[in-house]
């Protein structure tokens, strides 16, 4: 973590930062769960289960939203990048154990 311990990033979303495609309804909170120390939040909205963990990057440099996605295949993300951080967007189609949806992470490196 030392590319991130003494740096201030903020995240402030107006909007989550996935796009559920039409999904009808406010999201309902379903719960969180600790690993290791950090939350993993649940949610869910129309027939999509969403799980969202905040986590460090492997390099340490910079912070990871991993979003596991079950029950629509129409889920996208459509975060910002500005001019304090620098954001990128991997999907991944498999999950651990066979399960069915994907994988999608955010990685949010603070800019110099």
């Amino acid at each position: 973590l030392s590319g991130l311990v003494g740096s201030e990033m903020c995240i402030r979303d107006r909007a989550s930062p996935l796009n559920l495609g039409t999904e009808p309804g406010p999201p309902r909170f379903l719960g969180y769960s600790l690993k290791e120390g950090l939350p993993t939040f649940r949610w869910k909205q129309g027939g999509t289960e969403v799980e969202e963990r905040i986590q460090p990057s492997k390099s340490g440099k910079a912070l990871e939203r991993v979003f596991v996605v079950k029950g629509s295949p129409e889920v996208t993300a459509k975060p910002k990048s500005s001019e304090q951080m620098a954001v990128t967007v991997t999907k991944s189609t498999t999950l651990p154990g066979n399960k069915k949806g994907f994988r999608i992470t955010i990685t949010m490196t603070p800019m110099p």
